[in-house]
């Protein structure tokens, strides 16, 4: 997902800011739909309002919801989840993310995500604290056979265990 010498630009942006305190993150972390590989009205918006810094992953695990995917974090996690990070370069657009996600102040609660702020490993070594959507509830969907969500697919998944 490096595109030349301006995402290598980015990524170093990306590392500098990594001394931002947490809250004062401009980037976010996407996982699922919001892809670049996706074409969906908010794949597009995150794309018109920001910039890919790069592939990147962080500590966790998915759950299935069929057509998309539900982010646990766990630090214990061996291979992570991988994604994408991208700078927003208008803080509003976070705002419009939240809506799409369903966790937006007016979006029918329960929410399924929430909007969380975590360390994220960019696959060139940089670092970054970045946004991204976590499930609400860990034990909704089923466990993901693999850390990478198949874009444009049903992904496959085993039933959860009985509790």
């Amino acid at each position: 997902m490096n595109n030349g010498g301006a995402a290598r630009t980015l990524a170093e942006i990306a590392k500098k800011d990594f001394a931002l305190t947490p809250r004062a993150s401009q980037f976010v972390f996407v996982y699922g739909t919001l892809q670049s590989s996706y074409h969906n009205p908010a794949a597009k918006r995150l794309r018109a309002g920001s910039q890919l810094v790069g592939a990147a992953r962080v500590p966790g695990r998915l759950r299935s919801f069929g057509y998309f995917p539900g982010l646990i974090l766990d630090p214990g996690a061996r291979n992570g989840v991988h994604g994408e990070i991208y700078r927003l370069l208008h803080p509003a657009l976070l705002a419009h993310l939240d809506a799409y996600e369903g966790c937006a102040p007016h979006s029918r609660r329960p929410h399924l995500y929430r909007r969380e702020l975590a360390e994220a490993q960019l696959y060139d070594g940089g670092r970054v604290w970045a946004w991204l959507y976590v499930l609400n509830d860990a034990r909704l969907g089923a466990p993901l056979l693999a850390p990478r969500f198949q874009p444009n697919r049903k992904i496959e998944f085993r039933p959860a265990p009985a509790d």
